[in-house]
């Protein structure tokens, strides 16, 4: 039975609504022919449960909501609540579009469908000239759902807008009843520094949510708990450990997977470069969403193709991406299970003078996401010279959810590059 739509909520219930887990930010899934395969959300939303991803962040920069119209976006948005609202936590659909009406049709719709809250960018081409400006825009996007908490999208390196969050803060807080956050996906930690120094952050008036998927242990440090990432798609055991690790106090191991997403991300970089012929430069938040979504099939879930402009890797480039990945150790980073990386540690979330229990800031603070039945680390995946490996069989059972998971086998045609990948399906 479908769980029911939420009903609106109250204002003061807005200033209370909070984030808990980490926010895939999802990728939007193509036939061949570039049009809307909805079909597979259903089992993009099992692969998301089954890794603890609670949480999701529909048609932003990943999910290619500004190369859709305005009808598909409703379409997406529709299934994604339709087919997650019973097993996903949060579903946040970004409404920013090219220009305000349609900004607020969108807005509009995904409270009369039960978006949990809905994000936007700002204007995109004629660009907010004063901090004031950026503020009446959000506003009026956010006025259309007025019962829905609403949330800055900040990603000065495709939008071009840049003023500074804690301004931003300061003057919406009070013109814009339902604002809750910032996705903040920039590198300017200083700018975060003075955000989180604001007294309406530390009596948790606002949330941010880190976006750039390179800086999440930094902004952990900082106190940013939680965070907006396309990674958490398709590495997210490697993030949990590293929430964990960080979590535990154990900074070694959390500064080791941290590397792994870097280094990860280092080799999408590098096919964002060969594919655009940029060898000398380095591509921007944003430009890699072609090569990231080429991740997918790696797991089982092919998303299809981008859209143009956007394309994806030749034959013999998605070959190479492949065996890079396989050289730095991906197939076994994303298999390994949590408790076998780093020794227990007593939770800090129990006062450590008197054991008594204290507000929790990480969902999994001092407990385990991924179990395995082997203390083996896994090993790499076997691969032969035509396209075919096989990932590591894991007992991977997340807490709360039903442990009789059964191994199917399924094959997929990626852009005509044939796989063959075990998925874990209940």
């Amino acid at each position: 039975m479908e769980k029911p739509k939420p009903k609106p909520l109250e204002l003061h219930m807005i200033h209370e609504f909070r984030v808990e887990g980490l926010v895939a930010a999802v990728f939007t899934p193509f036939h061949e022919n570039g049009q809307l395969n909805l079909d597979l959300i259903d089992k993009y939303v099992d692969h998301l449960h089954k890794s603890q991803i609670t949480n999701i962040f529909v048609c932003g920069c990943t999910g290619e909501g500004m190369s859709l119209s305005v009808d598909e976006r409703k379409l997406v948005a529709k299934k994604w609540i339709s087919s997650g609202r019973e097993k996903l936590d949060k579903i946040i659909i970004q409404v920013g579009a090219h220009n305000l009406e349609d900004s607020k049709d969108l807005a509009a719709h995904a409270q009369e469908i039960g978006a949990d809250a809905i994000a936007s960018l700002p204007s995109l081409f004629f660009k907010p000239n004063t901090i004031d400006d950026l503020i009446d825009y959000c506003k009026e996007i956010a006025n259309q759902a007025s019962d829905t908490p609403f949330y800055y999208y900040h990603l000065p390196a495709l939008t071009g807008v840049t003023f500074d969050m804690e301004d931003f803060f300061r003057g919406a807080r009070k013109r814009i009843p339902t604002l809750r956050g910032v996705k903040f996906s920039d590198a300017n930690f200083d700018m975060v520094c003075g955000v989180m120094e604001m007294d309406s952050m530390k009596y948790g008036e606002f949330e941010v949510f880190c976006g750039n998927d390179l800086l999440y242990l930094g902004a952990m440090a900082l106190g940013i708990e939680w965070a907006v990432g396309s990674t958490y798609n398709f590495m997210p055991r490697v993030v949990h450990r590293m929430v964990e690790a960080f979590n535990r106090g154990d900074i070694h191991q959390a500064k080791l997977e941290q590397r792994r997403i870097q280094d990860v991300i280092r080799v999408r970089n590098k096919y964002e470069q060969l594919q655009a012929g940029q060898h000398a430069t380095r591509p921007t938040h944003g430009k890699t969403v072609a090569e990231t979504k080429e991740f997918m099939p790696l797991i089982g879930l092919d998303m299809g193709p981008p859209r143009l402009p956007l394309k994806p890797l030749s034959n013999d480039l998605r070959e190479q991406f492949r065996k890079d990945l396989e050289n730095i150790g991906f197939f076994t980073w994303i298999q390994e299970r949590v408790s076998s990386v780093s020794s227990p540690v007593r939770s800090p979330s129990l006062d450590q003078s008197s054991g008594a229990p204290v507000k929790k800031r990480m969902l999994s603070r001092g407990t385990s996401l991924l179990t395995s039945d082997s203390d083996e680390p896994s090993t790499p995946p076997p691969h032969d010279h035509h396209g075919t490996h096989e990932l590591p069989h894991s007992t991977y059972t997340p807490p709360h959810h039903s442990s009789s998971a059964e191994s199917k086998r399924t094959s997929f045609e990626h852009h005509g590059h044939s796989n063959s990948i075990t998925l874990l399906t209940e």
